[in-house]
């Protein structure tokens, strides 16, 4: 800060600013750019500092590989701002060079609603990698049962159609609640992401092993029923419907069981499993429409229960912590 060194030690004090070194401007100035480097990490407080310095400051520590917020207010606080890997400017009395200068702007000029930011951040950014999980995994479960029948040398399961309201009704609708998702209880308990993380860090290794649970899931029944063409067709149709589906409540939270983040948590994705389920019935009491066979309720409901077993497994996987690389 540009401020008086005992005012700053008072605001420091207040907010709870971990105890070290304290260097004013004058101090800094006899620094060179080695030993500001060597010393910032010992160093809370940089008293009295003049724009070029607070320029310095930030540089000194991305040379470090730290990411730099930066807030002011000032036409001097530009240039910082601007360097920083976010610059936070004050929206009611920042000047309009601040503003330009920054990458977010304060409209209210309370720092707390940074905190709120961060929050809804990272909040959203987790439902990205929930979103991608439940996409790709069910894209993998298709490719790996329709290859399954390949290599069997089986009928093909699937026609155009079938594909089609797959990624259409039980991928696409229910994959758009995954952005109403709250944000998880450990959210800001978390450490920084490191700049160069791949985005499908950490959720590769499950989004394959989901993707091949639920395409073989798929693939027993057709091939337990293949003497009967059409209704193992059907039954393996309708097993993967509700595996997608019961896939949704596995990808709510990729590190909590369903119990914890609670179950009517997300209304969204209780309302698209529902309508999606609707559809689903509909169109298995118009069966010849979609080339399917009729099925009676206990084929149905043994479809569901197949279902549920990629439920079971994947929330007994997050009660026992279990990290999968």
């Amino acid at each position: 800060s540009g401020d008086n060194k005992h005012t700053i030690l008072k605001v420091a004090e207040k907010v709870g600013l971990r105890k070290g070194k304290v260097v004013e401007g004058f101090e800094l100035e006899r620094m060179s750019e080695k030993e500001l480097e060597e010393n910032i990490d010992e160093i809370t407080i940089f008293a009295r500092v003049a724009p070029e310095q607070k320029l310095r400051i930030v540089k000194a520590y991305q040379t470090k590989g730290y990411l730099v917020a930066m807030t002011g207010d000032g036409i001097n606080d530009a240039p910082a701002l601007r360097a920083a890997e976010i610059g936070i400017a004050m929206g009611k009395r920042g000047t309009e060079v601040a503003k330009e200068a920054s990458d977010m702007v304060l409209l209210d000029d309370n720092f707390a609603t940074i905190v709120k930011a961060v929050k809804e951040g990272r909040r959203i950014f987790d439902n990205i990698k929930k979103s991608i999980v439940y996409l790709l995994s069910t894209a993998i479960a298709e490719i790996i049962f329709i290859a399954t029948t390949l290599f069997a040398k089986l009928p093909l399961p699937f026609k155009p159609t079938h594909i089609l309201w797959l990624n259409l009704v039980t991928e696409g609708v229910p994959a758009i609640s995954l952005a109403f998702e709250k944000e998880e209880a450990d959210v800001m308990q978390r450490k920084p992401r490191k700049k160069e993380e791949p985005l499908m860090e950490n959720i590769l290794t499950d989004t394959i092993l989901l993707g091949v649970l639920m395409g073989l899931l798929t693939f027993l029944p057709y091939i337990f029923l293949i003497n009967n063409y059409l209704l193992a067709r059907t039954i393996a149709f309708n097993t993967l419907v509700f595996l997608e589906l019961f896939n949704l409540f596995n990808c709510r939270s990729l590190r909590e069981p369903l119990h914890k983040i609670g179950f009517f948590s997300n209304r969204m994705a209780i309302f698209t499993v529902l309508l999606t389920i609707f559809l689903q019935t509909t169109i298995l009491f118009f069966p010849s429409i979609f080339g399917l066979d009729r099925i009676t309720f206990s084929q149905f409901l043994t479809s569901i229960a197949i279902s549920s077993l990629i439920l079971l497994f994947y929330e007994l996987k997050k009660s026992l912590k279990i990290e999968l690389r």
